[in-house]
């Protein structure tokens, strides 16, 4: 490690040991949101005192620890799951703290506009890196770094313009003003206001102006059309931990009685069960489809979430997770099948071109992922959905592109019953608010068992069923204006785009400056 890191001070990995530490306080189950706003700090003030190869290895220590915390609870589903993101979300630390140790000179220079590139620089440079983690392999956009508020709804309304990027930006930014100002304070030793008056200033403004536009849109709400009542079904089918599942037989006989109990409630738009709640497909399998008649009988179009299984000219059929439309007559009407697969869950990667690979998959299912993106209609309603099957609605391009091709809501159907329900499934949640104010459109989310619960458009959870429970919840939900779409919807991550291209035009210019040296 000394080889490649060259000697790094105690005191430094303390700092970036004490970031990730903070970030994970952040994020469910602590929910400590403020620390958003400083928990960067550290590791900052320690990349700015040393070379940028052992920058690299405090960002990588920092991301290590971050890493390890907040995606603990997936030891739940495999030991080794929360080692593997151990080992990769923290290469996207390392840029910035590079970045830091580059750029430090800049803090004691007495150019504000020379520390204002250092500030706007590395907040871009963080930026990028989250886009990158957001999208390379099969993505994984989960927590990052704005999604840490996702409670405090006033501030994230800009959601809608820059998405939970926006978010990111504004948190690192205000991470790089305190630690430059802590740093010029201890090194100058001349008052904070004389040192970094514009800096604070600048941070002040842009928080301000981020809750006064949030302000603005909360107070200014508008109805489109007719709310529509939908019940959300949690049957509480326990796979995995310590408890002991339900029989297939028992969980049937639940989800009927718990169906029988909403409609009682009055009429039904829709009524939701969840992802996988049948465990086989009723093209092939009697006890369901007879299950999906006697239910549909109520009166009411039920969305099913279930195996489907089916030949597409193959030798062995194709099987997808998927979420049915079924009518009040028991027809099925529209499918939709999982884009996005648990990795080494659902699917094992690369294993179309290695094959053998297949043999050594470790999830329950190998499935085969959808290509497209699906409306639903419902009878007599003009209000169109798309669904997001289980971590789905942590992936903002898919809630982009159904509202872009007209979905007014959302439906999240997830099986949690894996996770712990206080972390990782409120994460989850942390993340799905998101979709909802970058589209401004509705969701629902009808869980196995985690959180079932509804959210409106601008962020907020309007109902919420215990996790770990068998139950029901009727949800009034109000759709989107399907003729206006949000600067996000038309234009997607257009600002963590730029910011990558910056980034990437910076990289370029610096390799090219440093051959210029060499020659």
């Amino acid at each position: 490690m000394r080889i490649l890191f060259g000697k790094v001070r105690v005191y430094s990995i303390l700092a970036a040991v004490s970031s990730g530490v903070l970030l994970c306080l952040c994020f469910p189950p602590f929910e400590w949101h403020v620390l958003g706003w400083v928990a960067f700090v550290p590791l900052v003030l320690a990349s700015s005192r040393v070379s940028p190869r052992r920058a690299a290895f405090l960002g990588w220590i920092c991301g290590v620890v971050a890493s390890l915390g907040i995606s603990s609870w997936l030891a739940s589903a495999a030991w080794w799951a929360p080692l593997f993101f151990a080992i990769y979300c923290p290469i996207f630390f390392i840029p910035v703290s590079v970045f830091i140790s580059l750029m430090r000179q800049n803090v004691t220079l007495p150019s504000f506009l020379r520390r204002a590139g250092l500030l706007i620089g590395a907040t871009v440079v963080w930026v990028a890196s989250e886009y990158i983690r957001a999208h390379a392999m099969t993505g994984f956009p989960w927590d990052l770094l704005g999604a840490s508020q996702y409670k405090q709804i006033p501030l994230i309304q800009i959601a809608d313009w820059g998405g939970v990027y926006a978010i990111s930006a504004l948190l690192f930014f205000v991470n790089m003003v305190v630690a430059v100002t802590l740093c010029r304070l201890v090194s100058l030793k001349k008052p904070v206001w004389r040192l970094c008056s514009h800096e604070l200033g600048l941070a002040f403004l842009f928080v301000a102006l981020n809750y006064v536009y949030g302000a603005n849109k909360l107070q200014n709400e508008e109805v489109f059309g007719h709310s529509i009542r939908v019940a959300l079904v949690q049957p509480n089918r326990l796979t995995g931990g310590n408890s002991v599942p339900a029989s297939e037989e028992q969980i049937y006989k639940r989800l009927e009685l718990l169906t029988d109990e909403a409609v009682k409630k009055g009429s039904m738009g829709l009524i939701v069960w969840p992802e996988l709640a049948l465990s086989d497909c009723t093209r092939i399998y009697p006890p369901g489809a007879e299950l999906i008649k006697r239910v549909a009988q109520k009166g009411a179009p039920l969305l099913v979430g279930m195996p489907d299984n089916f030949c597409n000219g193959n030798s062995e059929p194709d099987s997808f997770n998927s979420s049915v439309l079924f009518s009040p007559q028991g027809t099925p009407l529209t499918t939709y099948h999982k884009q996005k697969l648990v990795l080494f869950g659902e699917c094992m990667p690369f294993v179309n071109r290695l094959p053998f690979l297949k043999t050594l998959f470790l999830g329950r299912l190998y499935l085969s992922a959808g290509t497209e993106t699906v409306l639903f209609y419902l009878p007599e309603n003009p209000n169109p959905f798309s669904v997001l099957i289980c971590f789905e609605d942590t992936f903002p391009h898919l809630a982009r592109r159904a509202v872009r091709r007209g979905a007014t809501w959302l439906v999240n159907q997830t099986d949690d019953s894996w996770l712990d329900p206080g972390c990782g499934s409120r994460q989850q949640l942390a993340n799905a608010i998101f979709r909802c104010i970058e589209n401004r459109v509705p969701m629902v989310c009808c869980a196995n068992t985690g959180i079932t619960c509804a959210i409106d458009r601008f962020g907020r959870i309007t109902q919420t069923l215990p996790p770990r429970a068998a139950g029901f919840q009727i949800a009034e939900i109000l759709p989107g204006n399907s003729g206006s779409k949000t600067f996000y919807t038309r234009h997607g991550d257009l600002f963590a785009k730029v910011c990558l291209g910056i980034t990437i035009a910076g990289i370029l210019i610096g390799i090219l400056k440093r051959l210029r040296l060499c020659d």
